[in-house]
């Protein structure tokens, strides 16, 4: 691995080499006025929208599983050991607390930046550079809405006023690609139709 990242850099166009190359050419300026001038090289621009995907992503999967992680010894009915188990279920118990109110908020952030992406809000046709960064963002998307039908039941209800308007906005996305789409429906039957419909027994 330490070879191959070695030659990685090794080929990657140096910022020397340019400066190299334009030194060698001509002493006559910057613009290199001769026949001998090279082209300065510079470094590629780093892909900021993959590494604040992953990032994103990195930090949905670590909240969720303090979540869900917190959730199940409550499920569960309490514990079966001594005191080691129970500090254990107790220190679950606060981090799920704890990491509720981010995972939510970050969930929502990420959905409602999506949503105004893919939407026609910049008027009418959506470039090839944006339908770019909506490809490379709707994994993100996903494992948002994958995050939000996960969430436990009380912890939807509680946040639904914040969810449910970036939901609807997502369902007027018409650039939205299909497996947002697949999965947005899937939080509204799992989780927005069990709401419906006890909001209407309850009336």
């Amino acid at each position: 691995a330490t070879a191959a990242a070695a030659t990685a850099v090794a080929e990657r166009p140096s910022l020397l080499e340019g400066v190299a190359s334009r030194g060698g050419g001509s002493g006559s300026g910057a613009t290199g006025g001769g026949g001998g001038g090279g082209a300065f090289r510079f470094l590629p621009d780093p892909p900021l929208v993959a590494l604040e995907v992953e990032a994103s992503q990195a930090a949905l999967a670590v909240l969720l599983h303090l979540h869900t992680a917190g959730e199940e010894p409550a499920a569960s009915g309490g514990t079966k050991g001594g005191g080691d188990d129970k500090s254990q279920s107790d220190a679950q118990a606060a981090a799920a607390a704890s990491s509720r109110h981010r995972l939510a908020g970050l969930a929502t952030r990420i959905l409602r930046d999506f949503a105004r992406l893919a939407s026609d809000e910049g008027g009418g046709c959506v470039g090839a550079q944006a339908r770019d960064e909506i490809n490379a963002r709707a994994p993100l998307a996903v494992d948002a809405l994958k995050a939000l039908a996960r969430f436990s039941d009380d912890l939807f209800a509680e946040k639904v006023e914040e969810a449910f308007p970036v939901l609807t906005a997502l369902v007027r996305c018409e650039h939205a690609p299909a497996e947002v789409t697949r999965v947005l429906g899937e939080v509204f039957t799992a989780k927005i139709g069990p709401l419906v419909i006890s909001s209407l027994g309850k009336s």
